[in-house]
């Protein structure tokens, strides 16, 4: 049978709070095995939920984060929802900004067909009149 740790009564954030503390985790080891940021670690235990955009994202973040400390997610839901009534009702934030790495990835792309544009045009002009003669020949 596999110990679980009971989590004290409090705000669901308070709750992750205590059991990581309780394990002696810090905060960069939760960050590192989640692929969080401390930021977005320290808000899951603040119950400040603004920073994943839908409620979809925070629930899929704290059932992790239960899985991580092997404590069941069922109570620690349940709470997070009495505090979000309508949060099965939100729709996810549409149009966010890009990340910067999309924003570099579609630059990069852009420059690509411009490089390969600028290269078929010189080519054009250099060998043009060539191959439309060769292709008339």
């Amino acid at each position: 049978m596999a110990d679980t740790i009971q989590t004290p009564s409090g705000s669901y954030g308070e709750r992750l709070q205590s059991a990581r503390r309780a394990q002696m985790i810090t905060v960069e080891d939760v960050a590192q095995e989640l692929r969080l940021s401390t930021d977005a670690v320290n808000a899951l235990e603040a119950g400040e939920i603004e920073i994943f955009g839908a409620h979809a994202h925070a629930v899929g973040h704290l059932r992790c984060y239960c899985k991580l400390l092997d404590i069941s997610p069922d109570e620690l839901l349940a709470d997070y929802r009495s505090h979000y009534p309508d949060w099965d009702r939100l729709p996810a934030k549409v149009g966010l900004v890009p990340s910067r790495i999309q924003r570099w990835g579609r630059l990069k792309l852009v420059a690509w067909i411009l490089g390969v544009a600028a290269v078929l045009l010189i080519a054009y002009q250099f060998w043009g009149d060539l191959v439309v003669s060769w292709l008339s020949g």
